[in-house]
């Protein structure tokens, strides 16, 4: 391959293929052959390459270098021991972390960076990494997932787009795929040639920016570091008088803003004029499992080549003599045999002419290895039968075979913080598949089975710390109370680089996972307004509420909802705090449980709002309903004892909450009826629920009780049975005399339809007096109450609304059909409201919208 035909500069129109290669690169180039005759070889790569590492591998056999320089923070030389055992088995990262976040430093066994330093422990060599800490590396990355080796520069670069197009190739990937990774084996070990082209081609790139770019996103103040410990190394190596080579192995992409700045070209001073510090950094570095669907670089991970798993299959089979048909076949028949598990039909012939159109494409395209553009082009030509690619299982066995899921090794309690080394030890002695990262579903009967109990408790535990391990996705949730009625609980898992990642970050809080529960608790307990240290003063689970404890400034209602992770509050919620006992209730927390339920109990003696204190007591009635799946120990009295305060710090409540107006009193009709649930719950004993259902009928029948309230308890205490038929009548019968407003009429129908709407649907008396009472309203007064009624009836369901009518018609001798109003338009008005439609409809279409008119 000619150099010249590699460094094609940049185009705008395809007019300017083939211009004259810039001075800068051009003296670059010729400098790279100086520096290797006097013993400094610069190695260029493309993070993740096979190609690379097979041409360093002949490198370094025929050099065999005294010392091997690589990129990537000062602080990973501490972990080379760690790296050069054998029970290191890639893929794995190294992990940096600073006060601002955390980034990874994947390794592959196909990497040039791990070929390098595994051949240089091995060999006796001086390995060293020389660039900046992360600690020190500006932020500027803006990917979920952080990551020390992107390639972002190459990505953007137009110069590299030009090629593309010159190559016939779509994208940068390509060109180099084209250009260094399918070669021959002649064409990696002359890696002479090889690394010039390499540096050529990042060098067209590292051309197109300028300083002002380089100096924000943290390039040359990398470089300025890696240059001084490049300079360090060689003093050393002068004073010492070594004879054997200096290899500095980094990515394409700085090599050149290196060897301009040993030249002591005007470029290099952007480098030079940077204050270096941290050459020494002492700071933390861990190793962790990672896997190949991370390293993916067309997954948003950013760095490396796309399909690295289907490049660690390359590069096993070139390493052990494999023919390119046996590596085709062997990639092919996975995929293939992959879809044929999810009933994906391909027949033997197609996974025959696939494998044979691979092998064409790559002769055509003049490839001595078939390349990942080859063998995706022939699975899209021979498997696919319709215009939308690849799709459904195909697609998912395509993804799964060219990325992966399986976790590397690496050495146990060795640069890797105990905290993880628990975690995972305790993982896998209860049987979670910690080696692969692939999410996995569990069914754990844990109504029924103790050692499933066992198995929920570590999986709540590893959520309620935020390690990102697991996550309930269906079946009885005790945490949020849904679905106990079923044996089932279903959750997901999976033991992934991000895992380890937040645990090394956890360790701080705590070297063992009680410490880290004990923190996470303790913060927890912050964020809702309570003091972890704090006593409860003056309170007992037993106390009843006293006048004046109320607390005067408003807040709003918790409503139901138990949030994982609630924001800090200025005064505690019940509701809140009762779901953080659920939670420690589901990981077994039983140590934790006394002094969370102390809290509880006496910030529920304060709570001024009805709703929140039902909610809280639902929740603590999932706890004692559902203790054999959450194995409350000796909790279970306590809990109860906090039920009965709760309920009498309602009955204090209440007189006070129904006096409420407008929309509250909607809301308050909820509360009553979640009350009547509650009182049906099997968690409280008879005496709370009996005095508690004495304070209601009070309220139903004290004359300051707001109407759609009184409405909402004689409906409650009908269903309940509290009032006979008859009585229930005769109170109706009270709120719908002669003299009752129509205002308080309506709000009565209001309250008594939300709660027990077949009162009025199954009752002839109750429906004559409501019919009779709204004939005496004059027309004025039935519009005023018109939307309120409209309020009323409108829940009823179609059957019921016909029931309704039926019965009615039947009042007044008629039938349904003679009391339905029916619309007669004319025909003119009918074509006029067709036009308009059509209007609008067309208006969505030039909108986006037109989905909606579908």
């Amino acid at each position: 391959m000619e150099l010249k035909s590699t460094v094609e500069l940049k185009d705008s129109g395809g007019d300017h293929a083939g211009a004259a290669v810039p001075d800068r690169l051009r003296r670059f180039l010729e400098s790279l052959g100086q520096w290797r005759e006097r013993g400094i070889v610069f190695v260029p790569i493309r993070h993740h390459s096979p190609g690379c590492s097979q041409a360093l591998t002949a490198l370094l056999e025929e050099l065999a270098p005294a010392r091997i320089l690589i990129e990537g923070p000062r602080e990973y030389t501490a972990l080379l021991t760690a790296l050069g055992s054998d029970q290191c088995v890639p893929p794995l990262s190294v992990l940096s972390t600073s006060d601002s976040g955390a980034a990874f430093y994947p390794l592959a066994p196909f990497s040039p960076e791990w070929v390098a330093l595994r051949w240089g422990i091995k060999h006796g060599a001086v390995v060293d990494f020389i660039d900046q800490s992360y600690a020190d590396q500006p932020d500027t990355d803006d990917f979920e997932v952080h990551t020390l080796q992107r390639e972002a520069h190459l990505a953007r670069s137009e110069a590299l787009a030009a090629l593309a197009r010159r190559l016939g190739c779509r994208d940068h990937d390509e060109v180099w795929e084209h250009l260094f990774e399918v070669r021959g084996t002649r064409g990696t070990t002359q890696w002479r040639e090889f690394f010039d082209e390499v540096a050529a081609w990042s060098g067209i790139a590292r051309c197109e920016y300028g300083r002002r770019e380089l100096d924000a996103d943290g390039t040359h103040s990398r470089e300025a570091v890696m240059l001084a410990v490049l300079e360090q190394h060689l003093r050393d190596r002068e004073s010492r008088n070594e004879s054997g080579p200096v290899v500095v192995v980094t990515g394409g992409f700085h090599t050149l803003g290196l060897v301009d700045a040993l030249d002591g070209r005007s470029e290099g001073s952007w480098v030079r004029e940077f204050p270096v510090k941290g050459l020494d950094s002492q700071r933390e570095a861990y190793l962790v499992r990672y896997d190949y669907t991370r390293l993916d670089g067309l997954r948003g991970y950013g760095a490396g080549m796309p399909a690295p798993g289907l490049w660690n299959r390359s590069w096993q089979a070139r390493t052990s003599g494999k023919t390119a048909q046996e590596f085709v076949l062997g990639v092919i028949l996975d995929v293939v045999g992959r879809a044929r598990e999810d009933d994906e039909l391909i027949p033997t012939a197609t996974v025959q002419a696939a494998v044979e159109q691979t092998l064409m494409l790559a002769d055509l395209r003049d490839r001595a290895w078939p390349g990942r553009t080859d063998i995706l082009d022939a699975m899209l030509s021979c498997l696919v039968r319709d215009e939308f690619g690849f799709t459904g299982p195909l697609a998912a066995a395509l993804t799964d075979t060219f990325g992966g899921n399986e976790l590397g090794q690496i050495p146990d309690n060795v640069a890797s913080p105990p905290l993880v080394t628990e975690a995972r030890a305790k993982a896998q002695g209860l049987r979670f598949s910690v080696d692969t990262s692939q999410p996995k579903q569990v069914s754990l009967d844990t109504a029924r089975k103790p050692g499933h109990v066992r198995r929920r408790e570590f999986l709540a535990l590893m959520r309620f710390i935020g390690s990102g391990f697991a996550t309930q996705i269906s079946g009885a949730d005790v945490v949020r109370g849904r679905d106990l009625g079923l044996l089932f609980e279903e959750w997901e898992y999976a033991w992934t680089p991000m895992v380890e990642s937040r645990l090394i970050d956890l360790s701080a809080t705590g070297p063992t996972l009680d410490t880290t529960v004990a923190a996470t608790l303790a913060r927890r307990l912050a964020e809702l307004g309570v003091d972890p240290q704090q006593q409860a003063q003056g309170a007992h689970p037993v106390q009843s509420p006293q006048p004046g404890n109320s607390r005067s400034a408003p807040r709003p209602t918790a409503g139901g909802s138990t949030l994982p992770h609630a924001q800090a509050a200025k005064t505690p919620q019940p509701a809140q705090i009762a779901g953080l006992i659920c939670e420690i209730a589901a990981f077994g927390g039983h140590s934790y449980l006394d002094r969370v339920l102390e809290r509880l109990a006496h910030v529920m003696s304060e709570e001024p709002h009805v709703s929140e204190l039902v909610t809280t007591l639902h929740t603590l009635a999932d706890l004692v309903e559902n203790q054999g799946r959450l194995d409350l120990s000796n909790h279970v009295d306590q809990v109860q004892a906090i039920i009965v305060q709760g309920f009498e710090t309602l009955r204090y409540q209440l007189p006070t909450a129904v006096r409420v107006e407008g929309e509250d009193r909607e809301q308050l009709v909820t509360t009553l009826m979640s009350i009547r649930d509650l009182l049906h719950r099997g968690a409280t004993p008879d005496d709370a629920t009996e005095n508690l259902r004495v304070t209601l009928g009070r309220l139903r029948e004290d004359t300051c009780t707001p109407q759609r309230i009184v409405g909402a308890l004689v409906g409650l205490a009908y269903v309940d049975g509290d009032l006979s038929h008859t009585e229930a009548i005769a109170r109706v019968a009270i709120a719908f005399s002669p003299v009752a407003d129509p205002e308080s009429l309506t709000e009565f129908l209001l309250g008594l339809m939300r709660v027990a709407p077949d009162m009025v649907l199954h009752s002839p008396e109750l429906l004559e007096a409501v019919d009779g009472q709204l004939a005496r309203f004059d027309d004025q007064a039935f519009r005023a109450v018109l939307p309120d009624l409209r309020q009323a009836f409108g829940s009823l369901k179609p059957f019921e609304t016909h029931t309704l009518a039926d019965n009615v018609a039947r009042l007044h001798n008629a039938q349904v059909s003679q009391i339905d109003v029916r619309l007669n338009a004319a025909p003119q008005d009918i074509a006029y409201g067709a036009a308009i439609e059509k209007l609008l409809a067309s208006s969505l279409e030039r909108d986006g919208l037109g989905e909606w008119v579908r």
